[in-house]
């Protein structure tokens, strides 16, 4: 990391949701690397060894991880509750948390549907309407939730219920940036292609080809490849940004 970077969040705090895996974890890790202190969630009872890690690497009065169902609406509350308790308010929220389940569209269990609004938009909606309700800061509060290209090109493979999340979730981003945007807080999204995570690994695994042929640059993204334009999102760069949607997705989105 060039020395100029290490210290960038000194003193911020974050709550960044799905910690424990992927884009999430890596968002952490470098929150924590240059100076955040981060709130994390994760399933409870799922991958907890992600954020146990970056707890016993960073300590755990910077690196504090919550297992929380983002599909139920109390546990969510009073996950924001609580971070902003321990670590004294929230300064930088990263809705990344989402779930992909598959079904053609005549065949869509309604739970599905339901879950997948509820944990994909409902949680981020709660999270950032927590976030909002703070006192006005003294520095930019930054809110940057993680979305799709299906968000615009809708789904080719089965995942109607996760497009519509995620374009739900890019309009809801557009509302909260208009009225926010006179209160010293941002709000944009970064929307991704195909990136390796546990999400859809077994997806790549078994049609790697038919994905890389959606793909310009000819290559699945690594989170490593997304974290530095979210971090940018959270940073200073980006306080004359917001209401954006940054395509991430190595050509699938061109705009």
């Amino acid at each position: 990391m060039p020395p100029s970077e290490r210290g960038r969040f000194l003193g911020r705090r974050a709550l960044v949701t799905g910690a424990a895996t992927g884009l999430g974890r890596e968002i952490c890790r470098q929150l924590l690397d240059q100076g955040a202190s981060v709130a994390m969630s994760h399933r409870p009872g799922g991958h907890v060894d992600g954020t146990q890690a970056l707890v016993r690497e960073f300590g755990a009065e910077r690196a504090l991880a919550y297992g929380v169902d983002l599909a139920d609406a109390t546990a969510v509350r009073e996950f924001f509750d609580s971070a902003r308790s321990d670590l004294g308010g929230i300064d930088l929220l990263v809705n990344n948390a989402g779930i992909w389940p598959s079904g053609g569209f005549a065949d869509i269990p309604v739970d599905d549907w339901d879950r997948t609004f509820a944990v994909n938009c409902r949680a981020p909606f709660l999270l950032c309407q927590r976030m909002i309700r703070q006192e006005r800061p003294a520095l930019t509060r930054k809110i940057v939730n993680i979305t799709s290209q299906a968000a615009f090109h809708g789904s080719t493979t089965g995942h109607a219920h996760y497009a519509a999340s995620k374009a739900a979730l890019v309009t809801m981003t557009v509302s909260l940036a208009r009225e926010t945007a006179g209160c010293g807080v941002t709000a944009n999204c970064v929307a991704l292609g195909m990136m390796d995570s546990n999400m859809v690994h077994d997806s790549i695994a078994t049609r790697k080809d038919y994905y890389l042929s959606r793909i310009p640059l000819g290559r699945i993204a690594t989170p490593e490849d997304i974290t530095p334009v979210v971090l940018f999102l959270l940073g200073p760069d980006s306080d004359y940004m917001t209401g954006a949607t940054i395509d991430a997705t190595g050509g699938m989105l061109m705009r």
